[in-house]
């Protein structure tokens, strides 16, 4: 088993490690591809969740995930461009279905081989001073006869 969880696991291991049960999501997304609907409804009651007073048809929800989405709308022709967003999404890498980050995890095991030896090296040099300081007291005790 890959304990840094960068390889994919062999098959049926899940299903090894929970009675044969099935893991969940693996054949379906958990995620759903459906589209939702930005248009307000025509809901009189409740005034569209109080969204009543603008002029537009859009769902306000829909309407500030617009607005604060970073845009790159150099290639449109519209008036007002937004650019802001080109700069930061230029920066962002290409993702692949199974893209795995790149870490080094050699040099971590080398760092937890080095801590486990220095660990190992003090316990003994402190085990090595409490048994001498253990043995002098005991050999001052020897000097005095208290029977």
């Amino acid at each position: 088993m890959d304990e840094t969880c960068s390889f994919a696991a062999p098959d049926g291991m899940y299903e090894k490690l929970n009675y044969g049960q099935k893991l969940p999501y693996s054949s379906e997304s958990l995620v759903s591809t459906d589209c939702i609907s930005c248009a307000e409804a025509n809901d009189q009651n409740n005034q569209n969740n109080n969204d009543q007073q603008d002029q537009d048809n859009v769902l306000e929800v829909c309407q500030r995930v617009y607005e604060d989405a970073g845009k790159c709308e150099t290639n449109l022709n519209i008036q007002y461009k937004n650019t802001y967003g080109c700069d930061f999404i230029k920066t962002l890498p290409k993702m692949s279905h199974w893209s795995v980050p790149t870490t080094n995890v050699a040099s971590a095991k080398v760092l937890a081989g080095l801590f486990a030896t220095t660990t190992v090296i003090f316990g003994g040099v402190v085990m090595y001073f409490q048994r001498k300081i253990r043995n002098s007291r005991e050999a001052d005790l020897a000097k005095y006869d208290l029977a």
